[in-house]
């Protein structure tokens, strides 16, 4: 594992080139892709917690037994099912604006009622049905229920 690796020169480094190292190395791997775990078993989000809470220890110097969220909040990162849910809400807005490519802005539908409701003016997503819970992972299900 690469973050045991970095705690061999850990003596050696600042919190600055610690954080810019770990961002680097080991958020990247993190977010690379990470809106396919949008509906994620919850034993495999803490696994991903777990390695996300290792590395901000390392870059602040906290102890294992010292509380994370703090750190996580001085770090500025996010808790891993916060960072897909934020991935996937970026996707949708920027689908929505014309700033993804057309395949996926074509999976997203607006919300048009049977009759005259105050919620037509709110540019609510349509979320199709889908009759398996795999299917609710998928984009065009995914993205309308992030943003609601």
């Amino acid at each position: 594992m690469k973050l045991h690796n970095l705690y061999k020169i850990r003596g050696c480094l600042n919190e600055f080139a610690a954080k810019a190292i770990v961002q680097a190395v080991v958020v990247s791997r993190l977010d690379y892709c990470n809106s396919l775990l949008y509906g994620a078993t919850a034993r495999d989000i803490n696994c991903l917690q777990k390695f996300q809470n290792s590395a901000a220890r390392f870059v602040s110097g906290a102890s294992r037994y010292d509380h994370i969220t703090p750190v996580r909040k001085r770090l500025h990162w996010l808790p891993i099912m916060q960072r897909v849910e934020y991935k996937v809400a970026l996707i949708v807005y920027k689908a929505l604006n014309n700033a993804a490519p057309s395949y996926i802005s074509e999976l997203l539908s607006t919300y048009v009622p049977c009759r005259q409701l105050r919620t037509v003016d709110l540019g609510l997503l349509q979320v199709p049905y889908t009759a398996s819970c795999m299917g609710d992972r998928a984009f065009a299900v995914a993205g309308p229920k992030t943003i609601q």
